[in-house]
């Protein structure tokens, strides 16, 4: 979280709990995708390194359904910003 803060320029940030993050979403936990977030406010954060897969596996809006999309599709749908974030 400390690099996803430092990018956003923020103090600090927090993993909400799944309550929290279905109170903020208005989705189920399971079922929370970005595609879901697309207009609502929230801004999408995807680590650098999901770029040099090609293609990745999300929630497709749904408990226990995903879909396969190409990193840039994923980029390009949610306006979604790539940093290095993880480890």
């Amino acid at each position: 979280t400390k690099k996803a803060a430092a990018f956003l320029k923020e103090k600090k940030i927090y993993v909400p709990s799944q309550k929290e993050a279905e109170e903020m979403t208005g989705l189920q936990a399971g079922g929370i995708s970005p595609l879901a977030l697309v207009n609502r406010g929230f801004q999408v954060l995807i680590d650098q390194s999901a770029k040099e897969r090609g293609q990745i596996v999300i929630s497709a809006g749904e408990w226990g359904l995903q879909v396969r999309v190409s990193v840039d599709d994923l980029i390009r749908l949610t306006g979604a910003r790539t940093a290095d974030i993880a480890g």
